[in-house]
């Protein structure tokens, strides 16, 4: 190699280093800008808002509920939450019917809620009170100067390890809804997990125990946006791990979906919830409606190919 050449794959070497460090850089900045923009999914921070009209939706003087959560349950820690009975009974159906009827929980002002964990409910009454769902971590932390740092390994092990814990909450804090049939909570709850799917990444929501953990929790629409999602976004099961029949059979409904984008000419550019996800929502004139999303069997769907170690060819 003579020395012009060298000099030549020198440059184009430190171009290429200049180029990854820039699409780095800006991959960050642009995580960084939607993290600000995130309507829904706040660390700490609570914005103080100006006049209002006098509201009547309910009221602080009225009579207060003891609620106890995760009391029995091997994995919680249980704990009694006091809340305004106006405050429940104006989003959530479920103790609207317990509260406002001849139930004992009414008369006696105690509801227990044994298979709920306590953390995920403190992320509904912190929704019921301020609107927002609060469940994300800083993604970058600042230095002294006020910039950020390039992340290092360890970072990224970290911000995985909070994308997965923030990925499971929200999926709980859809189920809940789903239990208490709060319709803004759960509205509110698929933004905040889309959003922060949007932020982290989509890895750590499509792995088989997020998997599992949705076809587990079983709720119509978490269904629908998991398999757009899988459709989308992610690779397919690992062919050595080993997963439930229901969970192999969703794989197969989304593979079976993503083959035919592909039949089609490949995916559009636009994933489905960025231009509509009301589709994904709870709305009191859809509910005996088209609002469901079953785990459909995949039929027509050969499965050896995923049982094997080579993947479709498609």
């Amino acid at each position: 190699m003579t020395m012009a050449q060298s000099r030549i794959n020198t440059t184009e070497d430190q171009i290429q280093i200049a180029t990854t460090i820039r699409d780095k850089k800006r991959k960050r900045q642009e995580a960084e800008a939607l993290a600000r923009k995130r309507r829904n999914i706040c660390s700490a921070r609570w914005a103080t808002g100006g006049r209002c009209e006098v509201s009547s939706s309910y009221s602080f003087r009225g009579p207060s509920i003891q609620i106890i959560v995760g009391e029995g349950h091997d994995t919680y820690t249980p704990h009694t939450f006091t809340v305004l009975q106006d405050v429940l009974t104006a989003d959530s159906l479920f103790f609207r019917n317990m509260l406002q009827s001849k139930f004992k929980e009414g008369s006696e002002g105690v509801v227990r809620l044994p298979d709920q964990d306590p953390d995920v409910f403190e992320v509904y009454l912190k929704y019921l009170y301020q609107q927002k769902i609060f469940t994300a971590n800083d993604l970058s932390p600042q230095n002294h100067e006020g910039t950020y740092d390039r992340p290092t390994a360890r970072d990224k092990l970290q911000r995985d390890a909070r994308a997965a814990a923030e990925a499971v909450i929200l999926v709980q804090a859809i189920s809940l809804a789903d239990y208490l049939q709060s319709d803004h909570f759960h509205n509110a709850s698929i933004d905040a997990l889309i959003e922060s799917c949007q932020v982290y990444g989509w890895t750590q929501f499509t792995t088989t125990e997020a998997v599992a953990l949705v076809v587990e929790v079983g709720v119509p629409s978490l269904l629908k946006l998991t398999r757009d999602i899988l459709i989308f976004e992610a690779d397919y099961i690992d062919p050595e791990e080993e997963v439930s029949p229901e969970v192999s059979k969703f794989y197969y409904n989304a593979l079976a979906e993503a083959v035919k984008w592909l039949k089609r000419g490949g995916q559009p550019s636009k994933r489905p919830w960025d231009g509509d996800r009301c589709q994904y929502h709870r709305h009191p004139e859809n509910k005996n409606g088209d609002d469901s999303v079953q785990v459909e069997e995949a039929e027509n769907i050969d499965p050896s190919p995923w049982t094997s170690s080579h993947p479709p060819d498609w």
